[in-house]
């Protein structure tokens, strides 16, 4: 009986996650649609994901590095999975979405933590292949390995999620128990969720070599930076020398390791489950925070400042959609900060072209602050609640510009952090700050209002889970290729030569500029009440 109940529950929690169902069986033509733009986003970021792989795995090969190519590959996806699933697990397994109606359900705790585990490694599983299946066939075609290596390679591709996922799961719950009493714990969560995964990648960076542009050091620091991380992380080591060796012993050893530290996180999981959802729906409320609650502070307000301030209280009550939303921006002030630290002249002196990084950054740096806009969610996530806003006297422009005002207020302060790191880097050069601070303006309220166009295109109102909408929703994705024309116009000035540069620069702020104005007015005239 038990084991029909995980069986049910596995099955439930898969078909809601990939959406097949709703192409099978869904009668709305529009929602049929919005799951095949999905797939086509996850199928095109796939075959990018492939071709770069297998583009790095040939080099290696090339240049005789061919034996750390299976490490390399595990240890690159065992970092994927971990930085991915830290990010949403909480909303993952203790979702309260649904919640009630699970408990008063026939059905175990352990039924219902095993099917939400299946789900989490059926995720990390799909990721984790992104980069160890193109590395794997090109090692066995260019290097011609036994037919042990197929096996254990076959099993590797199934046990490699495991360990990341479980310490994925370790650091998610330990993070929501530390923060579901806190006063602000969405706030508290997306911070220390960011921050441990910055500082663990931060920590493996440091552990890397910095070496000039030449194809002799960058070969040696490769190779060097890969055995290093083998020491760092030894089951990349222990299972990609397996996998070269055709010790399948090794494997199934590490194998079992795995297993047996995913088992008591899980057992961890299962003991602790009711208790964090229960504090979560009553959604830590303390008394000494009611206290600070008084109807003296409540003012009126103008109603288009009262929606602005409705989009900025939505997003703070959710640590998911902060720390997922808020990683574009950390990672172009971190960009930025490595940028002011490093001779980039020295970066690109082995190059046989003239390459100007300082002309591309603003728009790159924009772009990647853009990856991940509120905007390209913020309509879906208004779910059920959707009606309200449709039955405010109030017209369709002001509800959009309300959201795409708190996407840019959001913005703001990492704008100003940017451009006063880019300006320290141009050594005051007053010209190149205000192209800098025109053309990354540009590019961040192009990438605002592409992304809310995206998510009016492809709206996902109906969902049991915030993380399915902020994470795996089809608009999410476009909105994140929509910024690879804004990288290729970064590529355009990076090898354009100084006498063209202006006119250059001119040309990307009119592209941006004009393609943003036509988004806008298309917008604008959309009918959010068919949505």
């Amino acid at each position: 009986m038990k084991m029909k109940q995980i069986l049910i529950m596995s099955r439930v929690e898969l078909k809601n996650y990939m959406g097949f169902n709703v192409i099978r069986h869904s009668k709305d033509p529009s929602e049929k649609k919005r799951m095949i733009a999905l797939f086509l986003v996850i199928a095109f970021v796939a075959v990018m994901f492939l071709g770069y792989m297998c583009g790095v795995s040939i080099l290696l090969i090339g240049m005789g590095a061919g034996k750390v190519v299976p490490t390399m590959m595990i240890f690159l996806a065992s970092a994927l999975v971990f930085a991915m699933e830290s990010l949403k697990v909480s909303g993952s397994i203790f979702r309260n979405n649904g919640y009630q109606m699970i408990a008063s359900m026939p059905i175990s705790t352990r039924s219902i933590v095993i099917g939400r585990f299946v789900r989490l490694y059926v995720d990390g599983f799909s990721e984790g292949c992104l980069f160890m299946v193109p590395g794997f066939v090109i090692y066995a075609l260019m290097e011609s390995p036994g037919a042990m290596f197929y096996i254990c390679g076959v099993l590797t591709l199934f046990l490699v999620p495991i360990l990341p996922l479980s310490l994925s799961i370790f650091v998610g719950t330990l993070i929501t128990r530390i923060t579901n009493r806190m006063k602000h714990k969405s706030i508290w969560e997306a911070i220390l969720s960011i921050g441990f995964v910055f500082g663990t990648f931060g920590w493996l960076a440091g552990k890397g070599q910095t070496v000039n542009f030449t194809i002799e050091e960058v070969t040696n620091s490769m190779v060097q930076s890969i055995e290093r991380f083998g020491k760092v992380y030894p089951p990349a080591r222990q299972m990609g020398d397996g996998m070269v060796e055709g010790d399948l012993a090794a494997i199934c050893l590490t194998g079992g390791l795995f297993f047996g530290i995913f088992l008591c996180v899980m057992a961890v999981t299962i003991k602790g489950f009711h208790g964090i959802c229960r504090i979560l729906q009553a959604g830590g409320t303390t008394r000494s925070h009611m206290k600070n609650l008084s109807l003296e502070k409540v003012g009126q307000k103008g109603v288009f400042e009262s929606m602005v301030r409705r989009d900025f209280k939505r997003y703070l009550a959710s640590g998911n959609y902060i720390s997922n939303t808020i990683m574009g921006p950390v990672m172009a002030v971190a960009a930025a900060t490595a940028v002011l630290f490093t001779d980039t002249t020295k970066l690109t002196a082995g190059v046989p072209i003239q390459i100007n990084l300082q002309a591309a950054l603003p728009i790159v740096i924009g772009a990647l602050m853009g990856m991940m806009n509120p905007t390209s969610t913020t309509i879906s996530l208004e779910g059920k609640e959707w009606w309200i806003l449709k039955s405010l006297p109030v017209s369709n422009k002001m509800i959009l510009d309300s959201k795409l005002v708190f996407n840019l207020l959001l913005d703001l302060p990492f704008f100003v952090i940017i451009q006063i790191l880019l300006g320290l880097g141009n050594r005051g050069d007053l010209a190149k700050i205000l192209w800098s601070v025109v053309l990354m303006g540009a590019v961040v309220t192009f990438s605002c209002i592409f992304s809310l166009t995206m998510n009016l295109k492809v709206p996902k109102m109906e969902w049991d889970n915030e993380v399915i909408v902020i994470k795996q929703s089809a608009s999410a994705g476009l909105s994140m290729l929509g910024m690879l024309p804004c990288i290729f116009l970064g590529m355009i000035a990076m090898v354009t030569p100084s006498l063209w540069l202006v006119p250059v620069r001119i040309i990307t702020c009119v592209v941006l500029g004009g393609t943003a104005a036509l988004l806008y007015r298309y917008n604008v005239r959309q009918d959010l009440r068919k949505i």
